[in-house]
């Protein structure tokens, strides 16, 4: 549903020295529907629906009865005018819309001496194609190293990014696509019809459907995943004689994603507010200690030995909470 970005950045190492470089790369588009499928309009899903009601008796062959004949449109006026002027709701094209989509990133990068520096700070903005969906994602890198002597260095970077997904309402989209094209979206006034397709609305003896209007359901639900992750990788580099060096890594990580949806009271689908959370979050480092030792024999054969020394350690957390007939109509459950 949504692009990947992929930000490749600069290390440390990699700047030459007494240069500062600032580098920006920017990107922006247009997402347009693609391939949608060519659905019915209400002469087509008119033809479709009658054709549920013939029957075939040897006596009278195929035929439809007359109570058939009334639900077809549930003896309702109101639908029979809307199709002697074609009046139809294209009921996928008010749930999607033309998205958008850009990213930015700017890197600052410097040495002087025996010390240099990357530094990068993006963004990532993604409207859908799905009336509700977006994506807004930060991303900042550091990476720093310095060079105090011939006998020791260090250095380290950090990446961090946090993501906020809108997922919109899976419920709004799905009924947008299985609507009826004889029910209105909105009224003579312009408001949204909680319940096209029921007998008050249509003006008919019955019901043609109870389901809930597809924008007022996309208007009263969201389901947003926030996602945070920082990965660090920090070293230190001893050399005390020639030939015997010494070098340390850590490399902690963490996870933490938030996946949360709400869904509001809404007539034909929910009597009261639902919601729920889930919560992950995971903490792993790895810690890595390594000596090597090179020597020649001979001043023709070079020997190295090198002695590793490794911990891994990973804390897993998660907490899943979901609740009913909560007292007010609002996102907050789930922020």
């Amino acid at each position: 549903r949504y692009g990947v970005l992929i930000v490749q950045t600069k290390k440390a190492d990699d700047v030459r020295e007494g240069v500062t470089t600032v580098t920006y790369d920017g990107f922006l588009g247009e997402r347009r529907v693609a391939r949608m499928p060519d659905f019915m309009d209400g002469w087509e899903f008119l033809s479709w629906r009658t054709s549920q009601f013939y029957r075939h008796t040897p006596a009278l062959g195929l035929h439809m009865t007359a109570a058939d004949q009334t639900t077809v449109l549930q003896g309702s006026e109101f639908l029979r005018q809307r199709l002697l002027n074609n009046d139809f709701t294209d009921w996928p094209s008010l749930v999607t819309r033309d998205g958008q989509q850009q990213n930015h990133f700017l890197t600052i990068a410097s040495s002087a001496n025996d010390f240099a520096y990357v530094l990068g700070i993006g963004y990532q903005s993604e409207d859908g194609n799905m009336i509700g969906e977006y994506l807004d994602m930060y991303n900042v890198k550091l990476s720093v190293q310095h060079n105090a002597s011939d006998f020791f260095s260090s250095g380290g970077s950090v990446n961090m990014s946090l993501s906020e997904n809108s997922l919109g309402s899976e419920h709004g989209y799905r009924d947008g696509f299985r609507q009826n094209p004889l029910m209105p979206a909105f009224d003579d006034q312009g408001f949204i019809i909680p319940q096209p397709g029921i007998a008050a609305s249509i003006q008919g003896t019955g019901n043609y459907t109870s389901s809930p209007n597809p924008l007022l359901e996309i208007a009263n639900g969201i389901r947003e995943i926030r996602r945070f992750d920082v990965l660090g990788n920090f070293f230190m580099s001893v050399r005390p004689i020639d030939g015997i060096e010494f070098r340390s890594t850590f490399a902690p990580r963490l996870v933490r994603v938030r996946d949360g949806y709400y869904y509001g009271a809404i007539a034909g689908e929910r009597t009261h507010p639902i919601a729920s959370q889930d919560t992950d979050e995971v903490f792993d480092f790895t810690w890595d200690n390594v000596l090597n030792h090179s020597f020649q024999i001979n001043g023709i054969h070079q020997l190295t030995t090198t002695l590793i020394n490794s911990f891994h350690s990973v804390r897993a957390e998660g907490l899943r909470a979901g609740s009913e007939r909560l007292p007010f109509d609002s996102q907050w459950y789930i922020s």
